[in-house]
């Protein structure tokens, strides 16, 4: 019995581990960040340590501590397979996938990087509805497909016509100066805004369905432009976008247009203490 538990444990040690990975310096002359993926792959380029390890743990910048100073300048290019071919393997990496938990065990393969997790007090923002309640369109977007029939036809498969499912996921579009999407919750909505404002968002709507939305505003000199992996969307490099000429709304300004508005406050924020970490072993 011991043996067929050791054996179950190794296997299942297996599945959360891509089976072929190559880590090779990123070309310091490149500024150009690709991120690419599909069911069973990841491929990055030009991505520093720090923005990987955010998007291995769901955690912003603000929310890494300590590390060396070479993991915000170092930057890697990865190429990663797996033959799992589940949606939980697909770019971009839902928290808690098992997609999520191959590159933590990359990391710690490769970079052996250890962590420990903290809660701490920090500046955020909170996320409410205005006096005049909140002025966003419920989508029609992530509805299950309900086709009319005729009487008397048969019903449709599963998956319903052309192969679509019962449902779609939110469809959003992030941008300097733009916010836009179909399906959107809260909880996508305020994750994107932490982005935008290098600060965590914590949501007091009290809005509970799916949303289309369209944000456009003039970014602040060196605002961030957003995106799952902190800073990495940035400017050259990754980090803050260059500085320009205010001549819009700002994103404050752009969410009171739609009946919401940021309050600043404090409030707990879980952060990733770095233990340990190294430059990447050979492939």
């Amino acid at each position: 019995m011991k043996h067929t538990l050791a054996i179950l444990f190794a296997s299942a040690l297996l599945a959360q581990e891509f089976e072929v990975a190559t880590i090779k310096p990123h070309d310091p002359t490149d500024n150009r960040i690709m991120i690419r993926g599909d069911a069973g792959m990841y491929d990055v380029a030009g991505m520093t340590t720090k923005a990987l390890i955010g998007q291995a743990y769901d955690v912003r910048d603000y929310q890494i501590v300590g590390g060396p100073k070479w993991m915000d300048s170092d930057r890697y290019d990865i190429r990663a397979r797996t033959s799992d071919r589940t949606p939980e393997t697909t770019m971009p990496l839902a928290p808690n996938s098992r997609g999520q938990k191959m590159l933590q065990a990359l990391l710690a393969d490769r970079f052996q990087l250890k962590i420990r997790r903290e809660t701490k007090e920090m500046p955020v923002f909170y996320l409410t509805a205005a006096k005049g309640g909140a002025k966003l369109k419920e989508s029609d977007y992530a509805k299950p497909f309900q086709p009319v029939l005729p009487p008397g036809a048969p019903p449709l498969p599963p998956g319903g016509p052309n192969g679509r499912g019962p449902g779609r996921g939110p469809a959003i579009m992030v941008g300097r100066g733009r916010l836009g999407g179909q399906g959107v919750s809260m909880e996508l909505l305020t994750r994107q805004l932490a982005n935008q404002m290098g600060r965590p968002v914590i949501d007091q709507t009290g809005l509970t369905g799916a949303y289309d939305v369209d944000l456009q505003w003039t970014p602040e000199p060196g605002q961030t432009v957003g995106g799952p992996f902190g800073g990495a969307l940035g400017g050259p490099g990754g980090g803050p976008a260059p500085a320009e000429a205010t001549s819009g709304p700002s994103l404050v300004t752009a969410l009171a247009e739609i009946g919401l508005k940021l309050d600043s406050g404090k409030g707990p924020v879980e952060t990733i203490v770095i233990e340990k970490l190294e430059r990447p072993s050979e492939n």
